[in-house]
């Protein structure tokens, strides 16, 4: 999760299941080519996490860039200040 915010917030490679993600919705596939059946276990939950992360970080970053307040994007985006708000906890958690 982490990495894929840090993709979104500070332009960082993107992890694999990012990666992943991104292919599959380019493509309409599952990311190896194979069907859904077949992934991996916890494959796809893990690259829908990593989307839903990068998403919401580029959001953010996007009101930012725009000067819209943080409050009112909060607001109005109520599930991806809910995803930012705990990487943020983590990010704070993990510099202790």
């Amino acid at each position: 999760m982490l990495a894929a915010a840090n993709a979104a917030q500070y332009g960082h490679p993107a992890p694999e299941d990012l990666q992943d993600a991104w292919d599959c919705q380019r493509y309409n596939i599952p990311f190896d080519g194979s069907d859904l059946m077949s992934q991996p276990a916890g494959k796809t939950l893990r690259m829908n996490i990593a989307l839903n992360v990068y998403n919401s970080f580029e959001s953010r970053q996007r009101a930012i860039l725009h000067d819209i307040p943080m409050d009112e994007w909060s607001q109005n985006n109520p599930q991806a200040w809910k995803i930012v708000a705990h990487i943020e906890r983590m990010r704070f958690d993990n510099r202790s």
